[in-house]
């Protein structure tokens, strides 16, 4: 019996080896007709993928909203950041003025002004701004901060061109009676909002702060946007340290989007994202190209104005922001009796926002 179990296993080994050989032979050739390298199956799988993904082409003018075109040299043309001097008021602490320009000259408008839905709400800014005046000449936006704090410096911003765009501090005594008589005068209003400083300055009472929890902080955005009505929109006072916080941006502009009022980025810190999450957020956003008075001297006012002028001519549009200084009054009021004579118009801010180019065309008027 050995002897014949040492015959038969030979034999049998090999036919299972046959066996094997045709069964590997079948499922190779199965498994391997398409074949196909794993890197050329996932370039095939992506393309299949965007194919199947990609809507119709648009151009980068149209109302797809998807696809913006490049930004030109000239919008990128722009010069660097000024921080704004923290000035003191009565009810804040004493702050020093920072006059340097420190930002990178790219920071600024990444994008045109977005109009959200809300904006289009007659009883939302345009329910509250002045006549258009979207003329030939290139166009100057004056903002005057601060004001409603000091009576004196009230009257004579009071006495300006009704052009010029006035921003009430909401803390202000008689806020509401400074806001009806400015509205009354034609100026169109926005809110002055106190916003954490960086260096622990004092932006007085209900100040928005990235350290509040997110109810203490909506109490305060409600309270000083309660302050006064006909507002178009709002402007930081201070906020050099909260327009830095991402999270606290987000908080605001969803506020503001809902309420369909545009944001002034006053640009008191170069590291500012305040404008950015706007725009991200539909807010219509527009920012401060020039302060006029971070120097009270006569002759530094009327440089910056002329630097105003340059920009205005070099891109159609620039923002100018001042405060109620005398001097910062008087400079204005002589400056603006010829301008047009000059060849520049000077304009509420909304009429800046009704000439840029972009979804918000639909609401000129």
């Amino acid at each position: 019996m050995r002897h014949k179990w040492n015959y038969l296993l030979p034999t049998l080994t090999v036919a299972a080896a046959l066996l094997g050989a045709v069964i590997w032979r079948h499922e190779s050739a199965e498994l391997s007709a398409p074949a196909q390298s794993p890197v050329k199956a996932a370039i095939e799988m992506e393309q299949n993928r965007s194919e199947r993904s990609a809507g119709p082409a648009s151009d980068c003018r149209g109302e797809t909203g998807a696809q913006r075109c490049p930004a030109s040299q000239e919008d990128l043309a722009v010069s660097p950041v000024e921080p704004e001097e923290e000035m003191a008021l009565p009810s804040g602490a004493e702050a020093a003025a920072d006059t340097h320009d420190s930002a990178p000259p790219l920071a600024r408008r990444e994008a045109a002004p977005v109009l959200h839905e809300a904006a289009r709400n007659p009883e939302a800014w345009m329910a509250h701004a002045a006549a258009p005046q979207n003329g030939p000449l290139p166009m100057i936006a004056i903002v005057i901060d601060d004001v409603g704090v000091n009576p004196g410096q009230t009257a004579g911003v009071l006495g300006l061109p009704a052009a010029v765009t006035l921003s009430v501090l909401p803390y202000a005594r008689d806020a509401a009676g400074v806001a009806a008589r400015a509205r009354a005068l034609g100026h169109e209003l926005l809110v002055h909002l106190p916003m954490e400083a960086d260096g622990g300055q004092d932006p007085g009472p209900r100040a928005l702060r990235h350290t509040q929890s997110p109810d203490e902080f909506s109490e305060n955005l409600e309270w000083s946007l309660s302050r006064f009505t006909g507002f178009v929109g709002v402007n930081n006072h201070m906020g050099s340290r909260l327009t830095q916080d991402a999270a606290a941006m987000e908080r605001l502009h969803g506020n503001l989007r809902r309420r369909g009022v545009l944001f002034l980025d006053s640009r008191t810190t170069p590291e500012t994202v305040a404008a950015r999450i706007a725009r991200a957020s539909g807010v219509i956003t527009l920012e401060r190209d020039v302060f006029l008075d971070n120097s009270t001297a006569p002759e530094n006012i009327q440089a910056q104005l002329r630097r105003t002028e340059a920009k205005a001519r070099r891109r159609g549009y620039a923002i100018a922001i001042g405060h109620p200084y005398p001097a910062t009054i008087e400079a204005v009021g002589n400056w603006a009796k010829n301008l047009e004579a000059r060849g520049f118009a000077l304009v509420p801010l909304t009429s800046v926002t009704r000439s840029m180019p972009g979804p918000q065309t639909a609401a000129r008027h």
